[in-house]
């Protein structure tokens, strides 16, 4: 029995690694033969998966004394949002391609807007989002707004960035109030001190 057991375990083995480089020899070919068997133009299941999809990122961090938000102003030109914690003061800087350089700037105070008493300390939340506001020319804004949220009144405000393409095109100085588009409470109940 022992002299059996002997030479059953070489055999295993063998076979075991003969199985193994044959199914690893016929992947290898089912590959080559998968990549040039394709007619021009063809696309296989794994092309339609990962075909390009465009997205839409923001980011969005903050300290204890400013918030920053990025979002998409317009085609190939993007903003950066500021919150000073100490004035409430929300800023739009958008960069202008062309001279790499910060030349439209857009600017609010959130305080009023979101109910913040005098000598309370706020809680600042902020996040930029995507947007397509459709009206008359003259109502023509960016791609991004900014969500503004103090977690001690519960309010939270959204902003939108006045915009033109004409003056963007022809690389025209753009500045102005940032235009407050809604204001609504997270929290219904009031927080006791």
């Amino acid at each position: 029995m022992a002299r059996w057991y002997q030479m059953k375990t070489p055999l295993m083995f063998a076979a075991g690694l003969s199985a193994g480089l044959l199914l690893g020899v016929a992947m290898v070919v089912g590959v080559v033969i998968g990549m040039n068997g394709r007619s021009p133009g063809e696309t296989s299941l794994s092309d339609r998966f990962l075909a390009e999809v465009p997205l839409h990122a923001t980011g969005a961090d903050g300290g204890k004394s400013i918030a920053m938000a990025t979002g998409v102003i317009d085609e190939g030109t993007e903003g950066v949002f500021v919150l000073d914690f100490l004035t409430g003061d929300l800023q739009c800087w958008v960069i202008n391609p062309r001279v790499g350089q910060f030349t439209n700037l857009f600017k609010t105070n959130v305080i009023g807007d979101l109910g913040i008493e005098q000598g309370k300390t706020p809680d600042y939340v902020m996040t930029a989002g995507i947007a397509d506001f459709r009206g008359p020319a003259s109502m023509s804004f960016g791609r991004s707004i900014v969500y503004v949220g103090d977690g001690n009144t519960g309010n939270v405000a959204c902003y939108a960035v006045p915009w033109s393409r004409a003056a963007a095109t022809s690389a025209a100085v753009q500045t102005g109030p940032l235009q407050r588009v809604a204001v609504g409470k997270a929290r219904v109940v009031a927080i006791q001190e």
